[in-house]
């Protein structure tokens, strides 16, 4: 073997414990940075659950009727004459006029509406 080489190997076998050391420390990192990406992501589903949640309250909030749906969903509405009174019914296109939810009754001048709230889950108690 000749002088270079030797000196090559044994410079390389100087330095191999060194690159293993380091090897391991950026795995170490490499750890360390997934599992706060990990930790990050599931936060963020979290906020975006709760934005969710929230939306879904900006929903059942009281809106004007002009933005109320008129394909025969049946929702709340607010008929303040002749005292505020809250009701369920839908819209009836051929009679061009909301009705009460059984459809029999005529509501008149709705001023505001509101999606139904979900039903309850199925075995929710009561107590």
């Amino acid at each position: 073997m000749t002088d270079n080489k030797r000196d090559m190997t044994d410079q390389t076998s100087e330095l191999l414990p060194c690159v293993k050391i380091r090897i391991a420390e950026l795995e170490e990192i490499n750890s360390a940075h997934t599992d706060t990406i990990c930790q990050q992501l599931r936060e963020l589903e979290k906020q975006n659950a709760r934005i969710a949640e929230l939306e879904g309250l900006l929903e059942r909030e009281w809106q004007p009727i002009s933005t109320a749906p008129k394909d025969r969903t049946t929702v709340l509405l607010m008929c303040p004459m002749p005292v505020d009174d809250v009701m369920w019914g839908h819209w009836v296109k051929h009679l061009d006029s909301w009705f009460d939810g059984s459809g029999t009754i005529p509501l008149h001048c709705p001023t505001h509406w509101q999606p139904l709230p979900n039903p309850p889950a199925q075995g929710a108690s009561d107590e």
